[in-house]
């Protein structure tokens, strides 16, 4: 009988790791709804500018494939995503979000200035609905920028 050592080399434990990244950064870096599908959202935006202030409205529509996946938050499993469900996917939305200043990026640069300045989302108000089988989300904010 003859016993045969393999050595792992440390490529292969590099790579091994790697492989492991690959496979569960997915998950680390998305938020608790992005797990179960990535979805498809069109956004809408409203920009109003008044004298002091610039007023942005802004609405995420979600793709019904996204919503029909959402049946992990149907916690009393009667088909329907009630107040308290829509209140938990709201939640596991804006931790996320709120992270990553709400997916986006709003620049200004003044006529008087070549530097631009880059605008942190506060949100005056937040809302998640939905309506015949779609996911809606709408914040609003302003900006001092005129």
């Amino acid at each position: 009988m003859t016993l045969k050592i393999y050595r792992v080399t440390t490529m292969q434990k590099y790579f091994k790791y790697l492989l492991l990244i690959a496979i569960f950064t997915a998950n680390l870096f998305s938020c608790a709804l992005c797990r179960a599908d990535t979805p498809v959202v069109t956004v809408d935006t409203n920009i109003t500018a008044e004298t002091n202030t610039t007023h942005f409205s802004v609405k995420w529509s979600f793709h019904p494939k996204f919503i029909s996946q959402m049946t992990m938050y149907d916690d009393n499993k009667n088909g329907i995503i009630d107040k308290p469900e829509r209140d938990q996917i709201q939640k596991a939305l804006e931790d996320y979000i709120k992270q990553y200043n709400y997916l986006a990026r709003v620049t200004y640069t003044p006529f008087d200035s070549n530097k631009s300045k880059e605008i942190t989302i506060k949100p005056n108000h937040t809302e998640l609905y939905l309506d015949k089988k779609r996911m809606y989300y709408l914040f609003d904010f302003d900006a001092d920028i005129v």
